[in-house]
C-alpha cells in the first residue's frame, strides 16, 4: 500500500503545483538561456522542498521497476506495458483536446487552428519536438486547447521499459552488471543531450534514464525495502535513521547541486547532460525519503485507502487534470494560448484543485465497475 499512498501524494501534490504556483508561468521559455531574472534554468530558484518533490515524481518510475518479477518474457512485458499507455497517450492528446476545442467554441472563446495543432503535434513528444534546445521558434505556443502538462511521462516510458525489460533479468541477480547498466544508462542520457542538440519524439533522451530509475527500484523490490518499512515498528531506531539520512543527503544534494524543476527540458544542473548523475543520486535519496513517509501515512486508517485509491489512478490524474480543470474555468476566466491556467484567487485555485482530483479519482475508480457490471448483466 505504501507505493500507492505516496503515488497518491505525489499526484495530489503536483496538481497543486501546476495550479497554484505555476498558473500564468507556462509559455515555453530556453531553459539555457538566462530569462529576466538571471535564471538559466527552469525551477533553479524554487524552494529546496518543490525541487524535492519534483524529484519525487521519479517514484513512478521506481515503482514500475519495484514488482518486476521475471514471470513473463522481455517481449511480453514489453508489449503488455505498450498496450497500458497507447491508449491515455492517443485519448490524451487527440481526443481530449478536439473536446475542449468544441467546448470553447460553444463558450464562444474562438480557439483556432493555433490552439490545437500543438496538442497533436505533442503526440510525438511534446510542442518542442524536433526543436533544438536552445534557439528554438519563439512563436511556438501550448495553445488553449493544451492538457499535456504530464503526458510526456508515458511518452518516454515507451521507450524506457523496452530498455529495462531487455536488461532486468540479465542484470538484477548480479550486483556489478546493474550498477555498471545504470551508470550506461545514466551516460546514455547525458551524450545524448550533449551531443543531440534535438528534442528527440518520445523524450527519447530521458528514457535511459527513466530505465535506470527503473532497474533500481527493481533492486530494492527484490530487497523488499518497501515490505520491511510497513512491518517495522516505528520504535525501530534503523527506521529512522534511514529516512533522515536519506533525507538530510537528498536535501543537501538539491543545495549543493540544484536539480529544478526542469525533468522535462532535460537540464538537470549546470553540467550540461552529464548533471544526469548528480539528479539520479538527489532523486534517489529523495525518494527513500518519501517512502518512509509513504509507510507513516499508509498506517493512517480511513486516509491511507483515500491516497492509495488516488495512487491507483495516478495515470488517469496524469491525463485529465488540466482537462477537467479547464472545464472548470472555461465558463468563468478566457483561457489564454501562452500559458495553461490563468491566474486565480487562491481559494478558487484550491477548489478547481480539490475538485479535479476527487472528479478524476471517482470517475477512474467506479465507471470501469459500471461497464463490466453491464457486460455481465447483458451476458
Amino acid at each position: 500500500m505504501t507505493l500507492d499512498v505516496l503515488k497518491g501524494i505525489l499526484m495530489i501534490g503536483i496538481v497543486m503545483v501546476h495550479l497554484v504556483f505555476l498558473a500564468g508561468t507556462d509559455a515555453p521559455v530556453d531553459p539555457i538561456t538566462p530569462s529576466d531574472t538571471g535564471e538559466a534554468r527552469p525551477g533553479i530558484s524554487s524552494p529546496i522542498y518543490i525541487q524535492m518533490l519534483y524529484l519525487g515524481m521519479m517514484m513512478f518510475f521506481i515503482s514500475s521497476g519495484y514488482f518486476f518479477r521475471p514471470k513473463r518474457s522481455a517481449k511480453e512485458n514489453i508489449i503488455r506495458r505498450v498496450k497500458q499507455l497507447i491508449i491515455p497517450i492517443v485519448v490524451g492528446l487527440i481526443v481530449l483536446p478536439t473536446i475542449l476545442y468544441v467546448y470553447l467554441t460553444l463558450l464562444g472563446q474562438g480557439p483556432t487552428w493555433e490552439d490545437l495543432y500543438p496538442s497533436y503535434k505533442a503526440v510525438l513528444g511534446g510542442v518542442l519536438v524536433f526543436q533544438p534546445y536552445t534557439g528554438y521558434d519563439p512563436s511556438i505556443i501550448v495553445g488553449m486547447c493544451f492538457v499535456y502538462n504530464g503526458y510526456y511521462f508515458l511518452q518516454l516510458m515507451l521507450v524506457a521499459f523496452v530498455l529495462f525489460y531487455l536488461l532486468a533479468d540479465k542484470v538484477l541477480d548480479d550486483p556489478k552488471k546493474l550498477i555498471i547498466s545504470i551508470v550506461v544508462l545514466i551516460a546514455c542520457t547525458a551524450l545524448l543531450i550533449e551531443f543531440v542538440n534535438m528534442r528527440l519524439p518520445f523524450y527519447a533522451q530521458l528514457s535511459p534514464l527513466a530505465a535506470a530509475f527503473m532497474l533500481f527500484g527493481a533492486a530494492i523490490g527484490k530487497k523488499g525495502l518497501v515490505e520491511w518499512m510497513e512491518t517495522s515498528s516505528l520504535k525501530n531506531p534503523k527506521l529512522w535513521a534511514f529516512f533522515i539520512v536519506s533525507l538530510a543527503l537528498g536535501a543537501l544534494m538539491v543545495f549543493v547541486l540544484p536539480t529544478g524543476t526542469g525533468f522535462d527540458t532535460m537540464v538537470f544542473g549546470d553540467y550540461g547532460g552529464w548533471s544526469a548523475y548528480s539528479y539520479f543520486i538527489a532523486a534517489v535519496f529523495t525518494n527513500m525519503a518519501l517512502l518512509f513517509l509513504g509507510s507513516l501515512f499508509a498506517r493512517i486508517p480511513l486516509l491511507n485507502k483515500a491516497l492509495a485509491t488516488a495512487g491507483r489512478h495516478s495515470i488517469a490524474i496524469i491525463c485529465l487534470h488540466i482537462f477537467v480543470i479547464k472545464l472548470m474555468m472555461a465558463p468563468f476566466h478566457e483561457l489564454m494560448s501562452t500559458y495553461t491556467f490563468p491566474v486565480t484567487p487562491i481559494g478558487e485555485s484550491v477548489v478547481y484543485w480539490l475538485v479535479a482530483v476527487i472528479v478524476i479519482v471517482l470517475v477512474a475508480e467506479y465507471v470501469p465497475k459500471l461497464i463490466q457490471k453491464r457486460k455481465e448483466s447483458k451476458e
